[in-house]
């Protein structure tokens, strides 16, 4: 009886850990300044937290709304939260082409919360 119970529990434990580790990520919300990153026709908008971070922002179709890149660039120069999810492959982030050292960030929204 006690062997059944033992199994039992480890059974649902087990479950429980499985569908827990596909979660999806939760959004997060980050404050800091949109820069201009690269060299015309191949710029892109990155973001730099007030902690040191930085990301490639990127826009998702359809949790992005109306947001375009072109409205994120013109927020230059002022102070801006972001509402989104960081974006990594496999935990492993490499700095490359059009690509910052933290990763990407996906923004679903944004709030200007000040100028410099």
């Amino acid at each position: 009886m006690k062997m059944k119970l033992f199994f039992a529990v480890c059974a649902v434990c087990t479950a429980a850990l499985l569908f827990s580790s596909f979660a999806r990520r939760p959004a997060n919300t980050i404050s800091g300044y949109v820069h201009m990153y690269g060299n015309a026709p191949f710029s892109f908008p990155g973001f730099e937290t007030d902690n040191g971070k930085r990301y490639t922002l990127v826009l998702d179709e359809k949790k992005s709304g109306t947001l375009t890149l072109e409205e994120l660039e013109s927020l230059q120069g002022q102070r801006v939260e972001l509402h989104g999810a960081v974006r990594t492959e496999s935990g492993a982030v490499e700095a490359g082409i059009n690509r910052l050292k933290d990763g990407e960030f996906v923004v679903y929204s944004y709030k200007v919360i000040g100028n410099q």
